[in-house]
């Protein structure tokens, strides 16, 4: 079957025709992957972030609780307690 003129012209029409079409699909397809990049990297930046935040509120946590057992009240006794207090009536300070 031999092709005339008229549908190797028409041929290439539709060929450069869909050539285009996917030529802007795949342009979108780049403008979409860029802009989903970007927001990737957005969210492994604001990711990190809050890592470091996490870490630095650990790290307060357990200062904080630390402080709090090197303050927590001695072990003394009903007793001791009471000596100090009449000690300290006692003393020339509370007169």
């Amino acid at each position: 079957m031999a092709y005339t003129q008229p549908t190797i012209e028409s041929l290439k029409e539709l060929n450069l025709a869909e050539n285009t079409k996917l030529r802007n699909e795949n342009a979108k397809s780049k403008q979409a992957l860029e802009v989903y990049e970007a927001r990737f990297a957005n969210l492994e930046q604001k990711d990190k972030e809050k890592s470091i935040l996490i870490v630095k509120l650990d790290d307060d946590i357990k200062e904080i609780k630390q402080s709090s057992v090197n303050t927590t009240p001695c072990d003394d006794t009903p007793e001791q307690i009471e000596n100090i207090s009449d000690n300290a009536s006692n003393s020339d300070i509370c007169q």
